[in-house]
């Protein structure tokens, strides 16, 4: 039987009468991107055992006569991957919610239920494990930045490489890459490098987002930490790729992701869990609680690909 995937719209689709479920949902797809193009895989259990690829054996041709050449068994490298629980108790006196003055222009139910959603879809993005095995330097040298800026020196021929890396990394992944994780800054520097060609496809979704598009690979801003001040990929790395300073690196990565079952895949231990507002048993605070269990496989090494030292101004 084949592996289900199901995207966040489907599981609101299979529960079109639970409102609060569907209103929790919605919240997780507008705050991010990311989550709202991923298909998540049902694994009922809290660990996953995954069979990573590994290298082959060189299988060589034998001339008439001769003895067939000897392949020794091999075994795939065996990885224990665990799942992360995600669990969020959204408590809201009782008074608040009872006595709400009329003039108060927010509802203090549903302003906690979004706001502590919203923290949640953030932390689960920056979880997301996004080391690669295969790593490129944009400049095509370890340490040398590649300036993106075009008040930079060298901006025409930086534009040469920058096309000339993009397609080499993509041709490092394995099979076809569909996401491209980065930040806005990224975004906006590559959205000026392919202005004037028809490289790039414009698409929107059904919460009117738009996302461009180069050579079936989506764009994805991963957004900001849950304090809305760090983002979740920065903008100031060293230009080999280690962490830097802010206000004194200003280099980025971005991460090229093949997804499917025998790549990356993002797993679940079962859908997500809403359980209704009810006072608690103290009837002190209304209560509304979230449980989601999620993780990652790695299939495939070369899943994701990272292009680092892409230096934005």
């Amino acid at each position: 039987m084949a592996t289900e995937y199901l995207t966040l719209s489907d599981y609101q689709q299979k529960n079109p009468d639970a409102l609060l479920y569907n209103g929790i949902v919605q919240c997780f797809r507008e705050e991010s991107a990311f989550l709202d193009n991923v298909r998540l895989m049902t694994v009922g259990r809290m660990k996953v055992e995954n069979l990573r690829a590994g290298s082959m054996s060189q299988i060589k041709n034998r001339k008439i006569g001769e003895s067939r050449p000897t392949v020794l068994h091999q075994k795939p490298d065996k990885v224990e991957d665990s799942l992360y629980i995600y669990s969020n108790e959204i408590l809201v006196p009782k008074e608040l919610v009872d006595y709400k003055d009329s003039k108060n222009p927010y509802n203090p139910l549903e302003w906690n239920i979004e706001a502590s959603t919203k923290s949640m879809a953030r932390q689960i993005c920056d979880d997301i494990d996004l080391s690669a095995d295969q790593k490129i330097p944009a400049s095509g040298s370890s340490g040398t930045a590649l300036d993106l800026d075009p008040a930079g020196q060298s901006y025409a021929a930086n534009i040469r490489q920058f096309k000339q890396i993009m397609d080499e990394a993509k041709a490092q992944c394995a099979g076809t890459p569909t996401l491209c994780l980065c930040n806005q800054d990224f975004i906006i520097a590559q959205s000026r490098i392919w202005a004037d060609s028809n490289y790039l496809k414009v698409t929107e979704d059904s919460l009117h987002r738009t996302f461009e598009d180069w050579t079936g690979m989506k764009y994805i801003d991963m957004g900001y930490r849950y304090n809305d001040v760090d983002k979740i990929i920065n903008s100031h790395e060293q230009a080999d790729g280690s962490d830097g300073t802010a206000g004194t690196h200003y280099c980025t990565s971005i991460y090229m992701v093949t997804m499917g079952e025998e790549f990356w895949s993002m797993v679940q231990a079962e859908p997500m869990k809403v359980y209704d507002t009810h006072l608690d048993n103290k009837n002190i605070n209304y209560e509304t609680q979230i449980d989601w269990i999620l993780g990652q496989i790695i299939t495939h090494p070369r899943s994701v690909v990272r292009v680092y030292g892409l230096k934005m101004k």
